[in-house]
């Protein structure tokens, strides 16, 4: 969307969003869940609902003549990371971060809500 285009001034501000649902169809990998120590990212969905996340990119840009500024975000959020998962193996986890059934606070911020610089220049 320009917004601005006056004494030689160009400013633009563009917002594109998203949203991205992703489905698991079926049951964990019983071979991948038989090793202890690689089995949570298997095990943490069931099959249903396993992404529902709004995008946001949003593109600001100013110019006059050949000089200018740009600069680009990105911001997420992904309601499926904020609640419990179905982990169903207490007995291969980590119990000193958090329960079995829980997403650890990285992932949390990682896959469930984050925001990135684009550029800027």
């Amino acid at each position: 969307m320009e917004l601005l285009q006056t004494d030689g001034w160009d400013v633009r501000w563009d917002n594109t969003l998203r949203y991205t649902a992703a489905f698991r169809l079926s049951h964990y990998d019983e071979d991948l869940a038989a090793d202890p120590n690689a089995d949570d990212g298997d095990r943490n969905f069931s099959p249903g609902l396993i992404a529902n996340r709004l995008d946001l990119v949003s593109e600001f840009d100013v110019s006059k003549g050949p000089f200018g500024i740009e600069a680009s975000g990105d911001l997420w959020y992904d309601t499926v990371y904020h609640q419990a998962n179905s982990n169903d193996s207490p007995a291969t986890f980590n119990p000193y971060t958090v329960p079995h059934n829980r997403f650890t606070h990285a992932t949390e911020i990682l896959h469930g809500q984050d925001g990135d610089l684009l550029n800027a220049f």
